[in-house]
This record gives structure tokens, C-alpha cells and sequence, in this order.
């Protein structure tokens, strides 16, 4: 049986997004813990909002992103950046940097967050290293 599916063809294939900055709306922020070493951390779900075309020919806009902010318990370089990540995210979404922060209050925040690639498993993945409020 041969059936139509328009597009197909220049479908592009679950590709990570390309190292760069993306407005994007979070929908999604919850408390975790790693599995391998316990280390807390936050997990957001992002939706692409705008952004530049892909490499691939394609709009980023839709795609979804879920960012992992791990901040370790004990002292040192892994907790500081950890910290400070989180800290800049709740500043580019104006919430307030609290050390006891609602996660709910970033739901529904749109920010700018800046990209790179890396490989994990050997597949290409999306790392945000950075995050920005959105210039209006």
C-alpha cells in the first residue's frame, strides 16, 4: 500500500537546534533529583517562540526544549554555576530570586536563552547555557 504524506520527504529528523539565541515560553518547571547522584535540580519544558533558521532549512518556532539547571548540595564550582544559571533565569523571566522560589511563577514567562550542542550517547543534543529577558 503506497499512501500520500505530503512533505515527508523534507521532514526534518528530531534534529538538536542549532548553537544560537531563541525566544522561548516556558511551560514547564519542576523540581528533580538525578538519578545517578542525587544532585537537586530544576527541569524546565520550553517552547521556541522565534528564532533563526535552522541549518537544515527549517523554522526552530514550536520546537520544545527541556533545559536541566542542577545546583549540587555541597560547596563549589558545580553549586555556584548551578546557583547562578537559576539566578539569571528567574531575573530574565522577573521572578524574584528567592531561596524559596515558587517554580510556578516561571510557567508562562517568555526569556531568551542561548544554545550550544553537545554529544551524549552519541547523539547530537541542545544544551541552554545561558538565559536573557526578552528586548521588546
Amino acid at each position: 500500500m503506497v499512501i500520500n504524506v505530503q512533505g515527508l520527504s523534507s521532514a526534518p529528523v528530531n534534529q538538536a537546534l542549532d548553537k544560537g539565541r531563541y525566544q522561548v515560553l516556558i511551560q514547564g518547571a519542576e523540581a528533580i533529583v538525578s538519578a545517578q547522584k542525587g544532585t537537586p535540580g530544576v527541569k524546565l519544558e520550553v517552547q521556541v517562540t522565534d528564532g533563526p533558521e535552522q541549518e537544515g532549512g527549517y523554522s526552530p518556532v514550536g520546537k520544545k526544549i527541556f533545559p536541566v539547571i542542577y545546583f549540587p548540595e555541597a560547596e563549589g564550582q558545580g553549586r555556584t554555576i548551578g546557583l547562578s544559571r537559576l539566578k539569571k533565569l528567574c531575573i530574565a523571566a522577573g521572578v524574584s530570586p528567592d531561596d524559596n522560589l515558587d517554580l510556578s511563577e516561571l510557567v508562562g514567562k517568555e526569556v531568551v536563552v542561548r544554545t550550544t550542542q553537545r554529544e551524549y550517547n552519541g547523539e547530537l543534543q541542545v544544551e541552554v547555557v545561558d538565559y536573557y529577558p526578552v528586548k521588546l
